[in-house]
């Protein structure tokens, strides 16, 4: 959050649904914002976890990882 006295209500919202996402995850908040990033590769098992949050395939969430470290070496 802001560190003045005012800040957006957004803010707050966005620092709960990290906590939230990430403990739905089995992460730390730390790690959840290097996911959102790409700087925390989606293995077998965060692909199976985010499949029970999203109902998006575990394969989907594995061929975007692979596309995704495919093009970073490009």
């Amino acid at each position: 959050m802001s560190d003045s006295n005012y800040f957006a209500p957004g803010e707050y919202i966005e620092d709960a649904m990290y906590e939230d996402y990430a403990h739905r995850l089995g992460l730390v908040v730390g790690d959840y914002k290097r996911l959102l990033k790409g700087d925390l590769p989606i293995d077998k098992a965060l692909a199976d976890k985010l499949y029970k949050l999203t109902r998006v395939s575990a394969e989907t969430w594995m061929n975007l990882q692979k596309r995704y470290d495919q093009r970073k070496k490009d």
